[in-house]
């Protein structure tokens, strides 16, 4: 992994950049961290805001100063943790194509080049698929 970086985002944010790819152990940092900063009940922190591959953190200057907090995020930064492995949850989330739910889907599917049929249009998809924010992991198959 590249090196994190720790920028001021302007008076009273900070942002931890992690890379500048989606990367599933991007991800896995950005979250742990997340978790690791919610443990230590960082005194002055307001909110925490995971993205792909950044964590924008936002404090109280009033409560805690900046070099107080980039020296704070350096040590987290180093430690070796794991995002909640043991508790990871799997959604299911149902999908229906066409009929009464997609009504529109063939003329979609002509329109993007895939045939004039729903079933031409998510044959040529991905078998799987992953999207993934702030730990969230989703996969499924597209049909």
């Amino acid at each position: 992994m590249p090196d994190i970086r720790i920028l001021t985002e302007g008076d009273s944010s900070v942002l931890v950049e992690f890379g500048k790819e989606i990367s599933p152990e991007i991800n896995r940092k950005i979250t742990a961290t997340v978790q690791l900063m919610k443990e230590q009940h960082i005194e002055g922190v307001v909110d925490m805001i995971p993205a792909f591959c950044s964590l924008l953190v936002n404090y109280d200057p009033r409560v805690i100063s900046y070099d107080d907090l980039k020296k704070r995020l350096e040590i987290l930064l180093k430690m070796e943790v794991t995002a909640g492995e043991g508790c990871r949850k799997v959604y299911e989330i149902p999908v229906c194509y066409g009929g009464e739910y997609g009504p529109d889907i063939e003329n979609i599917a002509e329109h993007a080049g895939r045939g004039s049929n729903k079933d031409s249009f998510f044959q040529r998809l991905p078998d799987l698929y992953a999207w993934f924010s702030s730990g969230l992991l989703l996969s499924g198959r597209a049909g």
